[in-house]
């Protein structure tokens, strides 16, 4: 399979897993995938705070409540 079709599962794959964990909207590109967390967020805070804390080179937390996770040159979207 082409590569480009293989990232277009992947990307179907976390709007399915965003859908079910109650995640808002979520923005890939090539350096980083953004999740917008809404206030019935079925993910508890605190997991995400530690993981952007320990991490913070990887994931950061922005004042609107998203979680940015930045993808190095070699992450592909493909599952």
């Amino acid at each position: 399979m082409p590569e480009q079709v293989t990232n277009l599962f992947g990307i179907m794959l976390i709007r399915r897993l965003c859908k079910e964990m109650e995640l808002g909207i979520f923005l890939a590109d090539l350096k980083n995938l953004s999740l917008l967390f809404g206030n019935s967020i079925k993910v508890k805070p605190e997991a995400v705070v530690k993981l952007a804390t320990q991490q913070s080179k990887k994931y950061q937390i922005t004042p609107e409540q998203s979680l940015i996770i930045r993808l190095n040159s070699n992450t592909c979207l493909a599952f």
